[in-house]
């Protein structure tokens, strides 16, 4: 469903059952999800490849002709029906706007276009003519939310993790949406001693993120400065996003916020640190209190 589908029954009154409106349900609705949940599951093929989007078409056996790995990388033709807009190698990402994650291509087509004769495929095709060198090392992610400007608001760091391609990372936050926020970047960076290089990163618009709905699909990573029509990517990241409205409790200033409220009111709060403190010295009772002998270390 369009996020947008919704904006005027969510900014509407709200409804009892008696037919009345109450305040409560109107301010509740009136407010945008409060908290934001990014979760980074996987990566893959991180090195320079190409963004293409190639409509493939049937053959004369109703099939595609693709043959595909479990990670639904292309290793095979079984007709030449698309072999001019399709190589070996070649790594399936979506089928239009559905996100390819854990399943195989043919039980996806299966289920949501079984009945088109055509579909377009978005994928990513490596840009080594000989062999494919992976990023090796320590990495770790930047979660960073950003103005209509480009401005950084806020940003939080994951733990330095071992690259593998091939098993699951998790790091994740959970942090509350400032009402400026316009878009989320999530960059992924390598570790050196003196230096700490952007491999790539995603930015997705905060809007695009259906309300209330837990979203899982990969993601291009691009170099920073990378024009918007570039075709270049560093590799995919595989999210896992959610944004949600939080309880008082969770989020206490956010809850606060009205749209009627000045985005200088607004201060972000951050997760709950925790110290210990102190003990307090403990008086031993004066009888209790026993002279040592003074020791006197070995000379060598």
């Amino acid at each position: 469903m369009d996020d947008n589908a919704g904006v005027g029954t969510e900014r509407g009154v709200g409804t009892s059952s008696n037919g009345g409106g109450t305040s409560s349900d109107h301010d509740f609705t009136a407010l945008e999800p409060t908290t934001l949940s990014v979760k980074v599951e996987r990566l893959r093929r991180l090195y320079k490849a190409d963004d293409y989007v190639h409509t493939v078409r049937r053959g004369e056996d109703g099939t595609f002709g693709l043959g595909l790995s479990e990670d639904n990388e292309i290793i095979a033709f079984y007709h030449e029906q698309n072999t001019d807009k399709l190589r070996l190698g070649d790594q399936v990402r979506s089928v239009g706007s559905v996100p390819l994650v854990r399943e195989k291509l043919a039980v996806l087509l299966q289920r949501h276009f079984s009945a088109c004769e055509t579909v377009e495929l978005h994928i990513s095709r490596s840009s080594f003519v000989e062999e494919k060198v992976e990023r090796s090392g320590e990495v770790f992610a930047a979660l960073e939310l950003r103005d209509r400007r480009g401005e950084n608001l806020d940003e939080w760091t994951s733990e330095l993790w071992e690259l593998k391609t091939d098993a699951v990372w998790g790091t994740f936050w959970t942090v509350p949406i400032q009402p400026r926020t316009h878009t989320i970047c999530v960059g992924l960076r390598e570790s050196h001693l003196f230096s700490e290089p952007l491999i790539g990163c995603v930015e997705i618009p905060i809007a695009s993120l259906a309300k209330e709905t837990l979203d899982c699909r990969w993601y291009a990573l691009r170099a920073e400065d990378a024009e918007h029509d570039s075709r270049e990517i560093e590799g995919e990241i595989l999210l896992t996003t959610r944004r949600f409205y939080s309880s008082a409790s969770i989020c206490p200033d956010r809850a606060a916020f009205s749209e009627n409220d000045s985005d200088d009111d607004w201060e972000p709060s951050g997760p709950v640190t925790h110290e210990s403190m102190p003990m307090a010295p403990i008086d031993e009772p004066a009888d209790l209190a026993v002279d040592l002998p003074v020791t006197h270390g070995s000379r060598r």
